[in-house]
């Protein structure tokens, strides 16, 4: 009998790194690869270029390849306990970092029928990781980065995402990333674009909120140098004779979503009946516009989304859980709760009554300056995006204005070295940035 040989990989732009593994595991027997899902990539670096249903095409075609089954997690246990192949091939990168221990089962998972792990050199200078990077640095299409939100969606229990109010602050969401003990690589997501933050960048007051084309402006800064999947934070939207135009624009971008919320109007003079009526007719108001926006988009994979108007403390979590499944009704496809409207027990209250609706969307929770909450708790709650608004142009504005009066009292001594410096750095990315691209 043929020995069975199991590969698994995550395959997201073929090199000649995996052709080389898959030739020697030929060698061997039968091959089988374990094609790694989107999810299970996502667990330990970057959602792949390419989605599971393509990679899985392009593996099927390669010549050699008896079969490709979906392996659902980093870890090979399942798929080799079922399969119980002779070999499992691996190229030897994986000796150190994120897949250490992964390694490690598979060698004690084949020791149980007698299985062995043969490792081949890996192939130095190639990797679907720096042929990532080289994608980045060319750009992205408006479609693939459209269509992107809702993959990482459906690949990641809780999405991060941080504000950019320019291309500088948009260059650091792209590009910041640590990683931990584990050698897992931690990044944003997407992009959180505000229209309250811009008009604060701008130096303008809410009460002068820039308009919608100066917002595409900044929008447009942000995209040219980024490539992760944006949300827009369009406020009420305007009129809903206008939100085609909006959404249509913002689609053309490659926006990938537009959070919009209710315009409330003050009826504090008016009888507790008559309150109530204007309530509902607001809702209604915005339920229409909300499908107005549904239907405006070309693709039909533009996001519309919408921040809950009112304060938690005011509905109750229940009441705002009936507001959100009126929301749902009318065609929103996301549900967030801004973290200035009330306190982490109260949206955490709201996040356990949401969870028990049938018809549910992603939920989202705005993290405002100041508000410590862990991507962890936000997704033990239910949370399926963490975005934490203003959090760049709030810390930067008083490192600057530390950096001005220093400058004022001292003209440019040593008091004003750590500003010096943060030029300098600024200067050198700057240079590295634009060789690299």
């Amino acid at each position: 009998m043929e020995n069975t040989v199991y590969i698994g990989m995550s395959a997201d732009l073929i090199h000649p790194g995996h052709l080389n593994v898959i030739n020697e595991g030929r060698k061997l027997g039968r091959v089988i690869i374990g094609l790694l899902t989107d999810r299970a990539i996502a667990s330990y670096k970057r959602v792949p270029y390419l989605n599971f249903d393509q990679r899985k095409s392009v593996i099927e075609n390669i010549v050699g390849i008896s079969e490709v089954i979906a392996q659902g997690e980093l870890d090979y246990t399942a798929n080799l306990v079922k399969i119980k192949p002779r070999y499992v091939v691996h190229g030897d990168d994986w000796q150190t970092g994120v897949q250490q221990l992964t390694r490690q089962k598979v060698i004690n998972t084949l020791k149980e029928w007698g299985g062995e792990l043969i490792e081949v050199k890996y192939t130095e200078g190639i990797s679907s990781t720096l042929i990532q990077n080289s994608l980045r640095q060319i750009g992205v299409t408006p479609q693939n980065r459209l269509l992107r939100l809702q993959r990482i969606l459906e690949a990641k229990s809780c999405m991060t995402l941080m504000e950019a109010h320019d291309g500088l602050s948009g260059l650091i969401v792209e590009n910041t990333f640590y990683k931990d003990d584990a050698g897992k690589k931690n990044e944003f997501d997407a992009i959180w674009v505000s229209r309250k933050t811009d008009t604060l960048a701008k130096g303008k007051s809410q009460a002068e909120e820039v308009d919608f084309t100066s917002s595409l402006q900044t929008l447009n800064e942000i995209l040219e140098v980024t490539t992760k999947p944006v949300i827009f934070d369009g406020g009420t939207g305007g009129k809903a004779e206008h939100m085609a135009y909006t959404i249509r624009s913002l689609e053309r971008l490659g926006v990938s979503a537009i959070v919009i919320k209710e315009e409330m109007i003050a009826t504090t003079d008016e009888s507790a009946a008559e309150q109530s009526l204007h309530r509902q007719e607001s809702v209604s108001l915005f339920c229409a516009k909300i499908t107005a926006a549904r239907k405006a988009s070309i693709t039909g994979h533009f996001m519309i989304m919408v921040n809950m108007p009112v304060a938690l403390s005011v509905t109750g979590p229940e009441n705002a859980v009936d507001l959100a499944k009126i929301y749902i009704e009318a065609g929103a496809d996301g549900i967030m709760i801004d973290g200035a409207a009330a306190d982490a027990n109260e949206v955490f209250a709201f996040c356990s009554q949401y969870g028990r609706l049938n018809n549910k969307v992603p939920l989202l929770a705005g993290i405002q300056p100041g508000v410590v909450a862990t991507v962890s708790e936000l997704q033990q709650a239910g949370i399926n995006m963490a975005i934490y608004t203003s959090h760049l142009l709030c810390s930067a504005f008083p490192a600057m204005n530390r950096t001005a009066l220093s400058v004022l009292q001292y003209g440019g001594g040593r008091e004003t070295e750590n500003g010096l410096i943060a030029i300098e750095k600024l200067e050198q990315f700057t240079r590295q940035h634009n060789s690299e691209t």
